[in-house]
């Protein structure tokens, strides 16, 4: 089973990257259009004023739009908790795109404060944001005279589980988001915490579908009341079919744990199906980031497909080589690599990876005696991918980038 690794060292480097804001009144209160206009992108910015109070559970959405035929500089966007000092300490999600939508759900508490900072070459913002403060009670409010009324147990009512889910579309192509709320339909609370699952109808009935998982804090939905979580995820590898989505809902406080039966169904079609007659264009482009990176750091690499076909890249393919003068010279190293042996890219979309170059002491040691500081090329080789059959290794598409090594101070 591959399971993906998150530096710890690059965790902590992401933290001290998010800029320290001055407060003064002529503080921008969203990125400059202008100046990101000129790196050939537009981004929509969901914060609004000069100190936003956000509630827990919203979800702020930025969308970036590349401009005509621009191909876009890369957008890095960061949502990160600060302490009251204004000083960062926790990255809550991060992403790099040239296109697309970044979503981010606020978590639950009183009082804290959050920066949602943007970075596009020279272009570098930093919105911050609280959320509400607890309400103190009123001591010189009379305390009612009978019990206080329970919001999960109505007068009158017994427990009794109920929700449904909507999604916000009927098809998707694998690989791409699905918006979806879930209301309380029921007389108890629920808990929801953004996790689910996917199951497929096959001949033998509905079957699970393997997803990596993930474990936000959970939000108590009251009866009634209808949570938006973060959109579910689908994968380039689920074959074309039938699939339902299973929240996890669970009554607040059980024990044993009782659940609600809540599903939504949808049709996942296939993004490399092509026409018979038109086969499509096979091109990409691989970049990297950072393009320097220190001894024991890490380096993410992101294809983008630009072609029409989709692309599927196999990680064994991986080749290194370090530029000594005018020529390239081939290197036999061990580097690690954290995800699937190989993966498949959609038309217009990109998919990022991360390759131990220096990922910790133990991989460091792994590579022979030519891996020293110096200018180093990746180079990997996609295959167009037609429908759900094999990759098409007679038109082999290549793709490299370079960065540079510097020693560790």
């Amino acid at each position: 089973m591959h399971r993906f690794w998150i530096c710890t060292t690059a965790a902590v480097a992401l933290l001290a990257a998010l800029p320290v804001a001055t407060a003064h009144a002529a503080t921008p209160t969203a990125p400059s259009a202008k100046a990101l206009r000129a790196l050939g992108v537009k981004v929509t910015w969901p914060l609004r004023g000069a100190s936003p109070v956000v509630k827990p559970g919203t979800k702020l959405t930025v969308k970036v739009t590349r401009l005509g035929g621009k191909k876009g500089m890369p957008v890095k966007l960061t949502l990160g908790r600060l302490d009251a000092k204004g000083r960062a300490t926790k990255t809550l999600r991060s992403a790099t795109l040239r296109s697309g939508t970044f979503s981010a759900t606020v978590p639950k508490g009183d009082g804290l404060v959050y920066a949602l900072s943007l970075n596009a070459k020279k272009v570098r913002f930093t919105g911050r944001f609280r959320t509400p403060a607890a309400v103190k009670p009123d001591p010189q409010k009379p305390k009612p005279d009978g019990p206080t009324a329970d919001p999960c147990q109505p007068a009158g009512t017994t427990a009794t589980p109920a929700a449904t889910v909507r999604l916000g579309v009927s098809t998707v192509v694998a690989g791409q988001p699905v918006p979806y709320t879930v209301t309380n339909t029921g007389t108890t609370c629920l808990t929801a915490n953004g996790h689910y699952g996917w199951q497929r109808l096959t001949d033998a009935g509905w079957t699970f579908v393997a997803l990596p998982l993930s474990f936000p804090d959970p939000m108590r939905v009251l009866p009634g009341a209808t949570w938006t979580g973060a959109d579910a995820r689908t994968s380039i590898g689920f074959a074309p079919g039938h699939y339902r989505l299973i929240p996890n809902l669970a009554v607040e406080g059980s024990n044993p744990v009782q659940r609600p039966d809540a599903t939504a169904e949808l049709e996942v079609t296939d993004p490399c199906v092509r026409p018979a007659d038109d086969p499509g264009t096979a091109s990409g482009v691989l970049h990297t980031q950072p393009t320097v990176i220190r001894m024991f750091g890490t380096a993410t690499y992101t294809v983008e497909n630009t072609g029409t076909t989709c692309l599927n890249l196999e990680m064994t393919g991986t080749r290194w080589e370090r530029r000594d003068g005018e020529t390239w010279t081939p290197l036999t190293v061990n580097v690690a690599y954290y995800g699937p042996p190989e993966f498949t890219v959609a038309p217009g979309t990109s998919k990022a990876y991360v390759v131990g170059a220096t990922q910790d002491v133990e991989s460091w040691a792994s590579f022979d005696s030519s891996w020293t500081p110096g200018h180093y090329r990746l180079s990997q080789t996609a295959y167009p991918r037609r429908g759900a059959g094999p990759s098409d290794h007679t038109q082999p598409v290549a793709l490299s980038s370079e960065l540079d090594l510097v020693p560790f101070p």
